[in-house]
């Protein structure tokens, strides 16, 4: 099990070409092409049980992952997750660890409900940075589509994730990332996103309008309160 924590920014696809240009991207980069069916029952019963399940595609590579809700806070998603290489397309959930999957999930007849709902699919460029304090972080470009049965919604993501270090890194590498186009905290996972794409009553119309700069104060205060509580 891992704990993923990562700050997600939607960036306009008119911007991209002026956002590759920024000189922290100017590394050597790697360039993937990512499939994933996201599964679950038309009732979401796993969704409701807080965990989101998937199986991505690369080249003749397939992962399994699941994934908690987690807590999304100032843009920052914390959550924890397993995954594991598989050699099919559909879920093999003897493969995820005692614990892992709800209890619901341990009846044959519940599992046999679960069925692909939606599929991601985009090209990510990767790259991987070290800060002046020491801190890595990977940072992605996603370009692609949401998609379900019925609809679809186009794809334009960065994400930002903490591989060593300290999250507020995570915040401080927005801003200057920003500093030659606007970029937006993103609250939405992919999924969720998907999730809403699936079932069109839900669908919500908010947008990510919170600058980078904007959260930082709400950060540090977050971050001063948890050093209240545990001196």
């Amino acid at each position: 099990m891992a704990t993923e924590i990562e700050l997600k920014l939607s960036i306009a696809p008119d911007d991209i070409e002026i956002f590759l240009q920024h000189p922290l991207l100017q590394s050597k980069h790697e360039t993937l092409l990512l499939s994933n069916t996201y599964f679950d029952t038309e009732e979401h019963d796993l969704l409701k049980r807080g965990v989101g399940l998937r199986v991505r595609s690369i080249g003749d590579k397939r992962v399994q992952t699941l994934k908690t809700a987690g807590v999304v806070v100032g843009g920052l998603h914390t959550r924890q997750e397993w995954e594991n290489e598989i050699s099919g397309e559909t879920p093999v959930y003897h493969q995820f660890p005692e614990g892992a999957l709800p209890k619901w999930c341990a009846q044959q007849k519940n599992r046999d409900q679960i069925l692909p709902i939606f599929t991601t699919g985009f090209i990510r460029m990767l790259w991987l940075l070290h800060t002046k304090a020491g801190d890595i972080i990977e940072l992605v470009l996603d370009q692609g589509t949401i998609q379900s049965k019925k609809a679809y919604l186009p794809l334009y993501e960065i994400e930002l994730e903490l591989k060593s270090g300290m999250p507020a890194a995570l915040y401080q590498m927005a801003i200057t990332l920003q500093e030659t186009q606007a970029l937006f905290i993103e609250n939405k996972s992919k999924a969720q996103r998907g999730y809403e794409l699936h079932k069109p009553a839900l669908l919500s119309t908010e947008k990510a309008e919170t600058s980078p700069q904007a959260l930082t104060a709400e950060y540090a205060a977050l971050m001063q309160k948890n050093l209240d509580k545990n001196p």
